[in-house]
C-alpha cells in the first residue's frame, strides 16, 4: 500500500491525455525478484479508470436526490482530489463545475487534511444548546451537565470555632457530605428541559 501511495504521489495522473508516454518508472510485481519498469500513460489509464468509475457513482446519486439542479459546482477535497487531472475529470464526468478546496490553516493547506480539520472545526463549535439538541433526538434524554458547571459549595466553619471544632466540623459536615447533593436539583431541571424538546423534535416530524 505505501508504493501504490508513492506511485500515486509522485507520478499519478488523472488524465491520460496529461500522461507521459516516453517517462519509465519501477514498480514491484509481486512475485518477480527485479521491479517492472511501466510508463506514466500506463498508472494513468488505470487511475483514470477507478476516479471514472467513483465520479460515475457521484453522479448518479446526484441525480437521485436532484442535486445537479443547485447551482455552484462540487467541490472535492482529500488526498487524492489533489492528484493532477482529477478536478477536470471531475467536471467531465459529473457535468458540473468543480473546484478544490484546500484548507486556510498554516502548515495543513493540503486537501488531504480537509475532513480532519472539518471534524474538528465542527466539534469545537458546539455548545451546551447543540449537544442538548442532540441528546434530545439521539440518547434516552438523561443530560449530563459539565461537571464545572454546578460545582459543589464548600461549607466553611464559623470564625467562632476553635482548631478543634473547625476540625470536627470539617470531619462531620464536608467529608461526609454527598458529592451528588448539589447538583442534583439542577440535573433534575435539564431532564425537564430534554423531555420537552423530544416532545417537540417528535411533534415536529410525526
Amino acid at each position: 500500500l505505501s508504493e501504490a501511495e508513492d506511485l500515486k504521489l509522485n507520478y499519478g495522473e488523472a488524465s491520460t491525455e496529461r500522461a507521459s508516454q516516453e517517462e519509465y518508472f519501477p514498480v514491484d510485481v509481486v512475485g518477480q525478484t527485479d521491479p517492472e519498469e511501466i510508463t506514466e500513460y500506463y498508472l494513468s489509464q488505470i487511475i483514470e479508470a477507478r476516479l471514472t468509475q467513483i465520479f460515475s457513482q457521484v453522479k448518479s446519486d446526484l441525480e437521485n436526490t436532484r442535486s445537479l439542479d443547485y447551482p455552484g459546482g462540487i467541490v472535492l477535497l482529500g488526498g487524492a482530489a489533489a492528484m493532477p487531472g482529477t478536478v477536470n475529470l471531475a467536471t467531465k464526468v459529473i457535468g458540473m463545475n468543480a473546484r478544490l478546496f484546500v484548507p486556510s490553516e498554516m502548515g495543513l493547506r493540503n486537501p488531504a487534511f480537509a475532513q480532519v480539520i472539518s471534524v474538528v472545526n465542527y466539534v469545537g463549535e458546539r455548545t451546551d444548546i447543540d449537544r442538548l439538541v442532540l441528546q434530545a433526538i439521539t440518547s434516552d434524554g438523561t443530560y449530563v451537565a459539565p461537571a464545572a458547571q454546578y460545582e459543589e459549595s464548600v461549607l466553611q466553619p464559623a470564625d467562632s470555632m476553635n482548631y478543634e471544632e473547625a476540625n470536627d466540623f470539617y470531619q462531620t459536615e464536608v467529608l461526609t457530605r454527598p458529592a451528588t447533593q448539589a447538583a442534583a436539583e439542577p440535573e433534575e431541571e435539564k431532564e425537564g428541559v430534554v423531555d420537552r424538546m423530544r416532545n417537540m423534535f417528535s411533534n415536529l416530524f410525526d
